[in-house]
């Protein structure tokens, strides 16, 4: 399966009456286990989980399943520090988002589905509370995009 129609299978999947999300607690179950992500912000563990689902080829190329990319300034530092930030937008490039009127660093993270001159696509989790497919412009607000798939062979992206 595509990784694209595995963050499009989770559209409208959100948060548990308790506050708490699928993709966190997955996260949490992860070894070593932890119990800190079932109920804190989401984005970054909702692609964490989409990846995880093409099998340890795409988590490898993605840095690792590491826990703490769910803070997703750390996993943007961890893709800079790489050498993986684009400031170019394409289809399956994460991408990272500084909201103005917060405190600067990545507060938000997306997998873009599709993109115009003026615009993105992105598979977001923990919007509205929610996955969703969200339009965003292609502003200041996005700090970069993240190219994890490109040591992967096309087909195996397509494959899993």
């Amino acid at each position: 399966m595509d990784v694209m129609e595995i963050a499009r299978s989770q559209k409208g999947i959100g948060e548990r009456a308790d506050g708490s999300s699928k993709y966190g607690a997955w996260l949490d179950d992860q070894p070593p286990k932890t119990s800190v992500y079932a109920e804190a912000d989401w984005c970054g563990a909702f692609q964490l989980w989409v990846i995880a689902q093409g099998g340890a080829l795409w988590t490898a190329a993605a840095g690792g399943l590491n826990k703490h990319f769910a803070e997703v300034q750390v996993w943007f530092d961890w893709m800079k520090t790489h050498h993986r930030i684009s400031s170019q937008p394409k289809v399956r490039r994460l991408v990272w988002y500084d909201w103005a009127g917060t405190p600067k660093g990545a507060n938000h993270i997306g997998m873009v589905d599709h993109f115009k001159a003026s615009a993105i696509w992105a598979w977001e989790g923990n919007h509205d509370d929610e996955v969703r497919l969200v339009k965003r412009s292609r502003d200041r607000q996005i700090m970069g995009y993240g190219e994890w798939w490109d040591h992967i062979a096309a087909d195996e992206l397509r494959a899993g």
